[in-house]
């Protein structure tokens, strides 16, 4: 994957950014083992006092005609110098297919 993208500040801590993006992936499922797809990203981060936010929407499609897209939306929060907690939410689509995927991770920076 690659890709080459945009990025602009808004409101007073954030970022807005967005991303056209290339893909190359070996997978059984698709008509031709390896194939290309092109795709792109529109998101945002913020920083706020607590930890950082942020939401992004992306979609890939592939040349065999398969497409994938997912939204996510991320909040860490900083529990000390080097640890925080993320919350993450990801609603995915693949062709017909909806996959939703909530996680909580603790993160230890070093």
């Amino acid at each position: 994957s690659g890709g080459a993208g945009f990025a602009r500040p808004f409101l007073d801590n954030g970022i807005a950014y967005t991303l056209l993006t290339g893909r190359v992936e070996a997978n059984s499922t698709f008509a031709q083992w390896v194939e290309p797809a092109l795709g792109a990203a529109l998101g945002a981060i913020y920083y706020g006092a607590i930890g950082t936010s942020g939401m992004e929407l992306n979609g890939y499609k592939f040349t065999g005609g398969e497409y994938r897209s997912n939204f996510l939306l991320t909040q860490n929060l900083v529990l000390a110098r080097d640890h925080a907690l993320q919350l993450r939410f990801k609603r995915e689509w693949h062709n017909d297919d909806r996959f939703n995927e909530v996680s909580l991770n603790y993160n230890y920076f070093f």
